[in-house]
């Protein structure tokens, strides 16, 4: 099999796994009005909209939802197990505009290129003893969100990404086991990141902060096995998710 093949793959495989675990983490999304999610994307920040107009639920490939475990998800990717996607709609990441660094803490040069990406977002509010709902956050109060970010480039021998960010003192799940707050506290008070209820219906994820940056390479041709390389790197973001009435 030849290594682009491979990585292909193998990217397909770790998709899954990511999908899996931050998307379908509840496999039934609970609705309790008639209505859809918009979420629009400030134009002035390291991650920025697609220039395509507001992302609306269901169209597009998109999907924006809160699931059973109270996770905002913003899927703009339209993958499915089976594979493909249905999704027109991407965002568009300046990478090489935003501070990087390696493990030990050293500046380095941007890893991955300015571009278009299909992304997953999962938007989570750490609270005892289970997570806060949206719906259940007091207006005009700031929390200190948990946020996962999957970059995807759906072309083969092109590299999978994760963001996160989180103050929870441990995580654990598919490729990572952790212990909070990520990225470490050098970076982590460096920057700031909140998820605000303004109003009843709307909400916003804002700031200039330091993420833990997860690339999966394939190690072994022949045993599928893989590596897991750690960078940081400080992006900027202004979302804004409201609810519409019907």
């Amino acid at each position: 099999m030849k290594r682009s093949e491979l990585i292909a793959n193998f990217s397909v495989m770790v998709v899954g796994m990511i999908i899996v675990y931050m998307v379908y983490t509840a496999l039934t999304v609970v609705f309790t009005q008639r209505g859809l999610y918009v979420v629009t994307f400030s134009d002035d920040r390291l991650i920025m909209s697609d220039g395509q107009g507001d992302y609306i639920d269901g169209m597009e490939g998109v999907h924006i939802f809160i699931n059973k475990v109270q996770m905002f998800i913003i899927d703009l990717t339209g993958l499915s197990i089976e594979g493909g996607s249905t999704s027109s709609r991407e965002v568009y990441i300046k990478f090489e505009d935003a501070f990087w660094k390696n493990e030990e803490f050293k500046r380095i040069e941007p890893i991955l290129p300015s571009d278009r990406y299909p992304v997953c977002i999962s938007i989570e509010v750490p609270s005892e003893p289970s997570p806060l709902s949206p719906n259940q956050m007091d207006i005009g109060v700031p929390y200190e969100p948990s946020v996962w970010i999957t970059v995807f480039k759906l072309v083969p021998s092109e590299e999978v990404c994760s963001l996160v960010r989180t103050p929870v003192e441990k995580v654990a799940g598919p490729l990572l086991n952790l212990t909070g707050p990520t990225p470490p506290p050098e970076l982590y008070v460096n920057g700031h990141l909140y998820f605000t209820r303004i109003y009843e219906r709307t909400w916003v994820l804002r700031g200039d902060a330091w993420f833990l940056l997860l690339q999966v390479l394939p190690k072994n041709e022949d045993t599928y096995e893989y590596e897991v390389l750690r960078y940081y790197v400080k992006l900027s973001l202004d979302i804004t998710i409201y609810y519409e009435k019907p």
